[in-house]
């Protein structure tokens, strides 16, 4: 028993002790704060980053589309202009082509939303510079209307120009040695006052003061508070609109479709974006919705995971409908409409030391125009480990050795999460890892292997030594506890059918209780008073296939079979000459939620010598998967 305890002591100190250090970690490293406010109607982001010295930069950012209008009113200022070159080449001397080129150019720009604007600047430049110099050619020419016109024409283009140096120019923090609360005051407003003129809208100067004292009392919560989950990584939408690309945009001559983001929810499960569920709308016509989705998903463990994020394509749902939509800008024999999530989306990690997943917990978050910036955090504390209390109803009957009460503590570690796509299907190599600590008998019902004669090894009891000879299956059946790690080889998904199917393997230790009363004296056994007891340590391999079936988060079931591969390595004890090591298993295992903070699981599993099959063991368990460090309310 003694043994048992200090396994299971030893599993529980690893997992709750070590986890808190990590935490103290987090003090020295440096502090990045991002968040969002809204302030006359429009949605800000903001970043703010602290370090040790005490330095720290702050910077607001504006997410915002650009008016569909403002667009339409530069496109037709462009045609004017292509319009009056084509009527003036000859007089002014120009090669019509040459511009036409440069005007498309900066259209399909203009097209293709305000992360393509600054590709312009050079289109403009080049139209600039030579009606510039037609201009000072001209000088005071008696064509006063057509000097007019040019000088005009030099203006539109001027002022198509600014409009997309405004809407593509970075904005860059404000940096301070020291930032008290005064210090953020003015380092707000001097970045507020990039998007918004608050003298000239007569907005009262304490109203942003406020804005801002709230905004720095948020940060200093936010950084000095330490609750039960720790922040892993912020989420952050970077615009109000996206490009959606009808044909692969590296070769595709179609500037994409702008849309309207309205509403963006990311499902994340096991180091993963399961789930990513976009709702889009028609920039002049909002009342038109369009819906995309992710075919796979997309790997977020790793610290370079969201570096990658440019080659997540996100499709359309149903393209027959964007075709209609929008004919004549796409290709109707391409169904392949998507937009990219590194265009849409920030992700930004909360870096902390001896820390390699990143992360967050299971849930469900949402972006949209009102919400665009969310904390990603771990996993409760409390959740890290697992618990399962159970009884195995086999034992109840007293006559065999199945426990009474047992339990499991598992970890779960990410490892892989990249997935592989194969049509409507995906696979994951070596995704994740578990820990796994079993406190098999606690009550004394059939505790100890009891040893006899007839498992003495007849050469070794001619030498006066004693030595027996068991079962692999009866080291399982009187088992009092174990310590293992499995690991996922390789899982392939099938979401349609909400089915996964597994290649699985592990190795592990278990304990047994044995017990003898004989004593050896001149090659004969006899039997003694006092037992002898003790714990005996085997080793065993695993490696199974399972398929699980998992439709609800509420609940789900598996089926498992694999082979164990048991070992003995112990001065009297080893397996029995004709017994087989191998071990075939099969199990049957399911759960039920109850509330959110357990579940009642159930197992069978019957284990059998493989060639053998008359040794066997029945395991008919049902428990709970407690949260058994939830403080009560």
């Amino acid at each position: 028993m003694k043994h048992s305890i200090a396994l299971i002591s030893a599993l529980l100190f690893l997992c709750l002790f070590c986890i808190p250090n990590k935490a103290k970690a987090q003090a020295n490293n440096q502090y990045n704060v991002l968040g969002s406010f809204v302030f006359q109607n429009n949605v800000y982001n903001y970043t703010y980053k602290q370090t040790t010295n005490g330095s720290a930069s702050f910077q607001i950012e504006q997410i915002e589309g650009i008016n569909t209008d403002t667009i339409k009113s530069a496109e037709t200022k462009l045609n004017g202009l292509k319009e009056f070159l084509k009527a003036n080449a000859d007089s002014l001397k120009i090669d019509t082509a040459v511009y036409d080129k440069h005007i498309d150019s900066v259209s399909y720009f203009l097209e293709s939303g305000v992360k393509m604007f600054k590709a312009s600047t050079n289109h403009l430049d080049s139209i600039l510079a030579p009606l510039k110099t037609i201009a000072t050619n001209l000088g005071s020419s008696t064509d006063t209307a057509k000097t007019n016109k040019l000088a005009a024409m030099i203006k539109t283009v001027s002022d198509v120009k600014t409009l997309t140096e405004q809407a593509s120019s970075d904005q860059k923090p404000q940096l301070v040695t020291n930032m008290d609360i005064e210090t953020f005051k003015l380092a707000f407003k001097n970045q507020l006052a990039k998007f918004v003129d608050v003298a000239a809208l007569k907005i009262d100067a304490d109203v942003v003061n406020r804005l801002a004292t709230d905004k720095f009392v948020e940060i200093q919560a936010r950084i000095k508070f330490k609750d039960d989950q720790p922040l892993t990584a912020y989420l952050q939408l970077l615009s109000k609109q996206v490009n959606v690309y009808t044909e692969d945009e590296e070769t595709s001559k179609r500037p994409p479709i702008v849309m309207n983001i309205d509403d963006i929810q990311f499902e994340f499960e096991s180091g993963t974006i399961k789930n990513i569920y976009a709702q889009f709308s028609k920039v002049d016509d909002p009342q038109q919705k369009f819906f995309f989705q992710n075919t796979i998903p997309i790997s977020i463990s790793g610290k370079f995971a969201s570096t990658q994020f440019f080659k997540n394509r996100i499709f359309a749902i149903n393209p027959k409908q964007i075709h209609a939509a929008f004919k004549g800008r796409t290709n109707p024999k391409d169904d392949d409409i998507y937009f990219r999530l590194n265009e849409v989306i920030r992700y930004v990690l909360f870096l902390e030391t001896q820390k390699e997943d990143y992360s967050p917990e299971d849930k469900v978050y949402r972006l949209s125009s009102l919400q665009t910036s969310v904390e990603l955090k771990k996993q409760l504390r409390s959740k890290i480990l697992t618990v399962k209390a159970f009884t195995d109803f086999n034992g109840m009957g007293g006559d065999k050795p199945n426990g009474l009460i047992q339990f499991e503590a598992s970890l779960h570690a990410n490892i892989v999460t990249y997935h592989k796509q194969v049509g409507k299907t995906n696979f994951a190599f070596v995704s994740g890892s578990d820990l796994l600590g079993t406190l098999n008998k606690i009550d004394d019902n059939h505790k100890y292997l009891q040893l006899t004669s007839d498992e003495l090894n007849k050469e070794q009891l001619a030498k006066n030594v004693k030595m027996f000879g068991v079962r692999p299956i009866e080291l399982l059946r009187y088992q009092s506890s174990g310590v293992s790690v499995y690991s996922n080889i390789i899982k392939y998904s099938i979401p349609d059918f909400a089915t996964s199917m597994s290649l699985n393997s592990g190795y592990g230790i278990i304990l047994t209780s044995v017990s003898d009363s004989l004593k050896i004296v001149d090659g004969v056994a006899t039997k003694i008073g006092t037992a002898d007891q003790r714990t005996i340590y085997s080793r065993i391999f695993n490696a199974n296939v399972s398929i699980e079936f998992s439709p609800d988060s509420r609940y789900g079931f598996k089926i498992t079979y694999g082979n164990n591969w048991l070992g003995v390595k112990n001065t009297d004890v080893v397996l029995s000459p004709d017994a087989s090591s191998r071990l075939a298993v099969l199990e049957f295992s399911g759960f039920l939620r109850t509330n959110d903070d357990s579940k009642l699981f159930f197992r069978w599993r019957n284990s059998n010598e493989l060639h053998h099959p008359q040794f066997s063991y029945n395991q008919v368990q049902v428990g709970y998967i407690v949260d058994i460090f939830k403080a009560t309310k």
